[in-house]
């Protein structure tokens, strides 16, 4: 709509007459002969209002999916900051610099991955690579073609690689990031470039028949300067190769930050340069290829469709050498964990192991917290802390990973991270804890009693130690203080710390009044996904606290009757008990996931109905809708 809006409004305003119309504009009777001003002044504002109907009708369509996740949204990492999105910093930290768009031809240049990339992202597996055959007929598109819509899809390429940028365009970034509804929702905006690789296929397409359209002698011209040009590019690698694995390997060795030791630094810099010595020669002789595959085809001598198959395939392979190391990173770097495990190593990851019968044995509700060594921050702890192999045996655990976790939950693992670093566990009493599963024994003067030591399903040692503090899934307190927002947070992650066994910390005052929690007492009778029903007992008036974590979409009946559940410690759940017995039960709400779905089968229908009309109509002769030229 921007693009050809545009357009239409400057041939409109040119004097032009029923430029470019639109299928849809036929609503409106004899469009074409309408003056470039009325043309131009009705088809855009049309194009614009079909635009909002068809995304109107795509989120209604969509509802059952999108209004629970928009909802879940703003209490995620990804909307619950200030701006309701995610902070700017970590939402641009993979923006592509522009000196790496030489990885959409040359793939090494920024040493491809991890362990042996130096460019100016946090991290990245595989280059941005685009393919020299692919970006060559593209340019060859731009150069030749000179259609509107060759135009378009060169907008298209130019804004997605300019809004790739991130925050080294911060004049277009910071616009869409700040103002574009759910922009700020992506924390990669290297992924735009998906939509720019789009583009430039088709554009390879339309660049490789302008190309076979050129006058013969013209082509075999082409084809001669360009292999003189490939020849000396092909020479020019061919002849530098200690260079590249030298000099050029010497000079980034230093960048490689993800390698520690400067033997590994240099290692794998001359492994970087060697393949980008490599990149240059494979440049070389595809170039060549093409030439001689173009001079033979305007020399007659190759058919049409054989030049096309023989591109096709050159473009191919080109793209196979790079996604064979994409796929298998081992191949490329020695120890890299490769991406396409075999069948056998995935079976045995869903196969328990030592670690896992041994926490089967306790039938009890608990959480485990695996960790691979104190000295690794748990938000990098991926081998253990990040797993979700314990989902896989139905054995909770107080990390996993999800791609968009609850705010709360992040902002507690950040603060836990710092308690544990000065040796302070309790901490997760509060959490169910149980069992420790670490790599390494903790000091023998430790409270934690060591029960197991063995090896996972890797082979690498496990240790097993239980926590004596533990506190179950479900406990009273009967002490409280008021700590809104992260002021909780604050003083769970003090040195004097909060006793949680004893005192809550909760959003606000409970409308009962705590007394005693002697006495009191809850046993769970159901533990489902979507519900959780308990028993309790109290001699007094107390605070019972769920160690699950707190969502507002979950509500507490108190005898049938719905309570208040007040956010405790930060990401728990709390409800002020009366004395008695009393059956409690905790609810998520999924009416909005019913609402939704009924908006989404409502329009469907309503779409379907309309599709079936248009047909019948058209079928009883009624008026075809004109597609203009």
């Amino acid at each position: 709509v921007l693009f050809f809006g545009v357009l239409q409004i400057r041939d409109g305003f040119g004097g032009k007459k029923g430029s470019a119309s639109r299928p849809h504009v036929t609503f409106f009777k004899n469009t074409a002969q309408w003056s470039g001003k009325k043309a131009a002044l009705v088809n855009v504002p049309v194009s614009a209002l079909v635009l909002g109907i068809i995304v109107l009708g795509a989120l209604l369509l969509s509802a059952v999916l999108f209004a629970p996740v928009h909802d879940y949204a703003q209490y995620s990492i990804r909307g619950a900051s200030e701006s309701g999105g995610l902070d700017y910093e970590y939402a641009t930290s993979w923006s592509l610099h522009p000196a790496e768009m030489l990885t959409f031809i040359v793939p090494f240049s920024f040493g491809f991955g991890v362990p042996a990339y130096h460019g100016h992202m946090p991290f990245t597996d595989y280059p941005n690579y685009v393919g020299l055959v692919v970006m060559l007929f593209a340019l060859a598109a731009f150069l030749l073609v000179k259609t509107r819509y060759v135009r378009f899809l060169c907008f298209v390429v130019v804004t997605a690689t300019l809004v790739a940028f991130g925050k080294y365009l911060p004049v277009l970034y910071n616009p869409l990031f700040h103002w574009l509804p759910f922009f700020n929702k992506f924390r990669v905006p290297v992924m735009v470039l998906i939509v720019q690789q789009f583009a430039l296929v088709l554009l390879f397409a339309i660049g490789l028949a302008a190309m076979m359209r050129q006058h013969p002698s013209r082509g075999r011209r082409l084809a001669l300067r360009g292999a003189v040009v490939a020849a000396v590019l092909l020479f020019v690698a061919l002849v530098t190769r200690d260079y590249w694995i030298d000099q050029y390997a010497d000079s980034i060795a230093s960048r490689l930050k993800f390698v520690r030791s400067i033997a590994g630094q240099t290692a794998y810099a001359r492994l970087a340069g060697d393949h980008l010595h490599k990149d240059l020669v494979k440049m070389g002789v595809i170039l060549v290829a093409l030439c001689v595959l173009f001079f033979a085809f305007f020399r007659g001598a190759l058919k049409a469709a054989p030049l096309v198959v023989l591109v096709i395939v050159i473009a191919a392979v080109d793209l196979f050498m790079v996604d064979r190391y994409i796929l298998h990173p081992d191949a490329l770097f020695p120890g890299a964990r490769p991406i396409i495990k075999a069948k056998s190593e995935r079976d045995r990851f869903r196969q328990p192991d030592a670690v896992i019968n041994f926490l089967k044995q306790d039938e009890s509700l608990y959480r485990v917290f695996p960790r691979t060594h104190p000295s690794i921050p748990l938000e990098s702890d991926n081998r253990s802390f990040h797993s979700n192999r314990y989902m896989i045996f139905g054995i909770a655990s107080i990390g996993g990973y999800h791609a968009a976790k609850l705010s709360i939950y992040q902002e507690f693992v950040e603060m836990m991270d710092g308690v544990l670093s000065r040796g302070d566990f309790s901490i997760i009493n509060m959490l169910n804890v149980k069992y420790l599963v670490l790599a390494n024994p903790l000091p023998e003067d430790s409270l934690y009693e060591q029960v197991w030591e063995g090896t996972n399903y890797r082979g690498e040692r496990r240790i097993v130690y239980q926590n004596p503090g533990v506190l179950p899934r479900a406990f009273f307190v009967d002490e409280y203080r008021v700590a809104p927002g992260k002021e909780a947070l604050a003083m769970l992650a003090s040195a004097d710390g909060v006793d949680t066994s004893r005192m809550v910390l909760l959003e606000k005052a409970p409308s009962i009044e705590p007394r005693s929690r002697d006495g009191a007492s809850a046993i769970i009778r159901e533990y489902e996904f979507n519900e959780i029903r308990l028993d309790a007992s109290l001699a007094s008036p107390a605070i019972l606290v769920l160690s699950e974590i707190f969502y507002p979409a979950w509500k507490v009946f108190v005898d049938g009757d719905e309570g208040e559940i007040i956010r405790a410690n930060h990401i728990l759940r709390a409800v002020a008990l009366p004395e008695g017995d009393h059956e409690v039960v905790f609810r998520y709400d999924s009416s909005l996931l019913k609402r939704s779905l009924a908006v989404s089968v409502t329009t469907f229908i309503i779409a379907l109905t309309l599709v079936l009309f248009s047909v019948v109509v058209r079928i009883r002769g009624g008026e075809t809708w004109k597609r203009s030229s």
